[in-house]
């Protein structure tokens, strides 16, 4: 008898059973090798004071360190969604929803999307500015 022909009479289930226990065994084998590619990320850096192209920093306009950190978030990744902020920056999913409802009202990000596929950016810097115009009157 030929080792192939011993499992000839497998069912499929045992099959992808065995092939499943195959590739386990291979990844745990590999990251035992390779310990340095599943590494947890790096956090988002805390660098207050970081300016954008218009040269404000649109952190100035809120008093909140959760909110400045969401702002500063959002100016180096561009979009994001309310899950990517809890990721980044270890926040709870109930207080960054608050944070971002706050910052749409006060006009500082823009919201696309809705429910699951909800994202959002920084407002275009002309309303900043005149959120910022407002403020100062």
């Amino acid at each position: 008898m030929r080792p192939f022909e011993r499992n000839r009479n497998l069912t499929e289930a045992e099959r992808i059973r065995r092939i499943g226990e195959l590739l386990f065994t291979a990844v745990i084998r590999y990251r035992h090798l390779h310990p340095e590619e599943f590494e947890k990320p790096a956090r988002f850096p805390r660098n207050p004071g970081q300016k954008l192209a218009g040269g404000f920093d649109p952190a100035d306009f809120v008093s909140d360190e959760s909110e400045k950190r969401i702002l500063r978030y959002l100016s180096v990744v561009g979009t994001a969604s309310p899950k990517d902020f809890q990721v980044a920056l270890e926040m709870s999913s109930a207080t960054v929803t608050r944070k971002l409802v706050r910052l749409r009202a006060s006009n500082l990000v823009t919201v696309s999307g809705k429910t699951n596929a909800v994202r959002y950016q920084l407002a275009p810097p002309e309303t900043v500015q005149q959120v910022s115009m407002l403020k100062a009157a």
